[in-house]
């Protein structure tokens, strides 16, 4: 599973002869195009999910709160893997 935002900005262009090359799928999903009792539904759903045992973030650095500012930059240097946990 890929999850994929455009939180920084434009995504990058995609190459659909790349695409069709590597023999992959590209599969979209964009929630604004959902009617509002479609987002009220996936809502229900992923707080359903969050409080179960099915998610399981993937922990990518324990920091202590003074690092605080090191794990934003690389949050935004997009070279963090998986969440940073802070710790006080």
């Amino acid at each position: 599973m890929v999850i994929y935002g455009t939180t920084s900005g434009q995504p990058p262009r995609l190459d659909p002869l790349a695409v069709f090359h590597r023999g992959v799928s590209v599969i979209g999903f964009a929630s604004p195009a959902l009617p509002a009792h479609g987002l009220t539904q996936l809502r229900k759903q992923a707080f359903a999910l969050g409080g179960g045992d099915a998610l399981r973030p993937i922990i990518g650095s324990v920091l202590p709160l003074s690092q605080a500012a090191a794990a934003h930059r690389n949050a935004e240097d997009r070279t963090a893997v998986g969440k940073a946990v802070l710790v006080p």
